[in-house]
């Protein structure tokens, strides 16, 4: 009765899941297997100090987890950046563009950088600290003088060169 009683008392004591309870062994000498409710119940004693935790696979899992999901941030900033960057260089290369269409608007029929020929200038742009390759063909179309522009980044860029066309007609002025 004293050995059944302290196992008893154990299963209903208020004190923290140790885990697996142990087979434990009657005075006669047979173990016995606690029932399912018994095993529910089945709780550490104080001395033992268990405390609640997380197990490895749970940590290597959530590890594994917290890895993958930083990884795919990454990567999703870096790629972000070089739009960005792609976007700068494009936004710097139409206002290049854009600012010498207005230039040669501005120029006399007779200028000399209206007579047909192929032009090339090479422009640095302070705020990108970047070169960049200002070509242009003047030519005659229809009566009117056609400009081709293409600006690409300097050296050698990669990508395809932004292209304007100026058409201007001397009988209507502009």
């Amino acid at each position: 009765m004293g050995r059944n009683h302290n196992v008893q008392q154990r299963l209903e004591s208020p004190l923290a899941y140790c885990g697996r309870p142990k087979l434990l062994k009657k005075k006669s000498g047979r173990s016995f297997d606690l029932s399912s409710k018994q095993r529910r119940r089945a709780f550490c004693q104080p001395e033992k100090c268990c405390l609640p935790g997380f197990t490895l696979t749970e940590v290597v899992i959530v590890m594994a987890l917290v890895f993958f999901l930083m990884l795919g941030l990454g990567e999703l900033l870096c790629h972000s950046f070089l739009l960005k960057q792609k976007a700068d260089l494009a936004q710097v290369s139409a206002a290049l563009l854009s600012k010498k269409l207005e230039y040669f608007k501005s120029l006399g029929p007779q200028h000399e950088l209206l007579q047909p020929g192929f032009y090339e200038e090479i422009v640095r742009i302070d705020n990108s600290n970047r070169n960049f390759l200002l070509s242009w063909e003047v030519s005659e179309y229809q009566g009117m003088t056609r400009i081709d522009l293409s600006v690409s980044l300097l050296p050698g860029g990669k990508k395809k060169p932004l292209r304007g066309v100026l058409l201007m007609s001397d009988e209507i002025g502009f």
